[in-house]
């Protein structure tokens, strides 16, 4: 199992290039604010507009920001349905938190 940055993780810093383009930056900032924020990735990608929504990369760089939270409230769930023996979720929780966790 990988020991990945412990969350929350959050967006910050967007930018445009050309207008066609937009890269945000994920960080994770410590609980101890005398500590730099831990750079987590970039996202990068061309704009794509619908109504009034800039749908990609965005839409990505929030799912990756929420994957720590996503990833324990698998976990929970998992727990939860191991009680009531609910094989169909719990299959399904189990290949998600492997992938997260691998």
């Amino acid at each position: 199992m990988t020991n990945q940055t412990q969350g929350p993780w959050h967006i910050t810093g967007s930018g445009y290039q050309n207008n066609k383009r937009m890269a945000i930056q994920i960080v994770h900032t410590p609980p101890d604010k005398r500590k730099p924020d831990q750079f987590i990735c970039t996202v990068e990608g061309p704009i794509a507009i619908s109504g009034e929504k800039i749908i990609t990369p965005l839409a990505n760089a929030q799912l990756i920001a929420a994957a720590p939270e996503l990833l324990e409230a698998c976990k929970a769930a998992l727990f939860f349905c191991n009680q009531g023996h609910q094989d169909g979720p719990v299959i399904a929780l189990q290949r998600a938190i492997a992938k997260a966790s691998s």
